[in-house]
């Protein structure tokens, strides 16, 4: 009997070590998978050899053909540590940051180099100039947001003196309550390790008030039934210089400088668009009007 009774006390012990616990990263926190892509910012190309990429106790490599990688983390926020080594020079250190969640994620592109600047600008309303307090930026994987004045600083943007012309080429995301999201790009190479980007603009969300002179482009979206709402976007190339939602007046308009444009017309509400319109303003005192015919 008493052989039994032991017996029946193993199995139970064994079991119980088999139960809980919970698995994941972090203590018994939800893991999910972080990914990006490290590119080096002078060559435009993923850093070879790899970089190391460490999140608390994990460690991997960037691909050096594409530049991805993959690591676990808990739900938690958290912070990634790329560590870039030039071939000729000592490594570098970049972080970073991710939100809390749940949710497997992507960082996208993370740049790195051998040295590093500051990027600074104003976010401001297209409107009055004045600033945009809150407004999130983003750039070469880091983010910030806005003070009350509309400033912003964003320390750490990978930079290589030698192949600076990736630099100038970085896109930018700036969004913010109520405004249209704009990208924008360094203008100038780095002095004593800053880079000021000026101010960049929002367009209000709704409304049609215009800025200032000088009147370049304009135009009236019809049906009226269904122009209400259309969304008016001004590129330059591949870039989204300007853009409005047209309300009930039918009426859109830009004051943009001189250059060649592409009108791209598309209403949310209602799922219909217009063929996109080229628009080229050799002076300022040029007025072109640009209609379109939603279907």
């Amino acid at each position: 009997m008493k052989q039994i009774w032991l017996l029946l006390s193993a199995v139970v012990l064994l079991l119980s070590g088999c139960g809980g616990g919970g698995g994941g990263t972090g203590g018994g926190s939800t893991s999910r998978t972080i990914t990006g892509t490290i590119i080096e910012v002078g060559t435009g190309g993923p850093p070879n050899p790899g970089a190391t990429v460490q999140l608390d106790s994990n460690t991997t490599t960037s691909d050096t053909g594409d530049g991805t990688f993959t690591i676990e983390a808990g739900s938690g926020s958290g912070e990634i540590l790329v560590v870039y080594t030039p071939i000729t020079a000592s490594p570098v250190t970049f972080r970073y940051a991710f939100a809390a969640g749940s949710d497997d994620l992507d960082l996208g592109t993370l740049y790195v180099g051998p040295e590093k600047a500051t990027v600074t600008g104003k976010v401001v309303n297209q409107a009055d100039a004045s600033g945009i307090p809150n407004a999130t930026v983003t750039l070469a994987g880091h983010e910030t947001t806005t003070s009350i004045s509309g400033s912003f600083s964003i320390a750490d943007v990978a930079y290589n003196s030698s192949l600076p012309g990736t630099f100038l080429g970085l896109e930018g995301r700036v969004s913010a309550t109520g405004f249209f999201n704009t990208l924008f790009s360094p203008p100038s190479l780095p002095a004593a390790g800053a880079a000021d980007v000026g101010n960049i603009s929002l367009t209000a969300d709704s409304g049609v008030t215009p800025p200032d002179n000088p009147y370049t482009i304009y135009g009236t979206i019809t049906p009226p039934a269904d122009a209400d709402g259309t969304v008016v976007q001004l590129y330059q190339g591949a870039t989204l210089v300007r853009q409005v939602r047209v309300g009930s007046s039918q009426q859109y308009g830009f004051w943009v400088d001189p250059g060649t444009y592409t009108l791209k017309f598309n209403n949310p509400t209602n799922g219909k668009s217009a063929p996109d319109q080229s628009v080229t303003l050799n002076t300022t005192s040029d007025q072109v009007r640009r209609d379109a015919a939603l279907q």
